[in-house]
């Protein structure tokens, strides 16, 4: 039987695909995705996903909750450095770097409208 690898204890299963960890409440898959089924994968989520759901309006939405979460780290922060993980299509780190932060974008695929002077680092780990 395998062990979680935050606390050590033995996992059950999940749905007959996965396993539970009774501990820390995590979920493994069975059997990982693929590099190539990853890429597929956010490559139709960026394609089809804009933040603040598919509805009408979902781009303001997505623009109010950037700036909102900018203030509330603009609040509790006196460090002009952060890292936006997972961001994808959000406006959140060119927002942020339009306000002077230095940013870093940590995700699978580079979002397109990403600006070119925010780093980025590609990864799912």
């Amino acid at each position: 039987m395998k062990t979680c690898i935050c606390c050590k204890v033995e996992l059950l299963r999940y749905n007959n695909n996965g396993n539970f960890c009774p501990k820390c409440h995590s979920v493994f898959a069975e059997v990982s995705p693929t590099d190539e089924e990853l890429a597929l994968y956010y490559k139709n989520f960026n394609e089809g996903y804009f933040g603040g759901g598919r509805s009408l309006g979902s781009s303001e939405r997505q623009l109010q909750y950037a700036n909102k979460f900018l203030k509330l780290v603009e609040r509790f922060s006196n460090k002009k450095t952060l890292i936006d993980i997972g961001s994808s299509t959000s406006p959140f780190p060119n927002i942020a770097y339009s306000k002077y932060y230095s940013v870093t974008v940590v995700d699978f695929i580079k979002p397109q409208n990403l600006n070119p002077n925010i780093t980025f680092i590609g990864s799912y780990i």
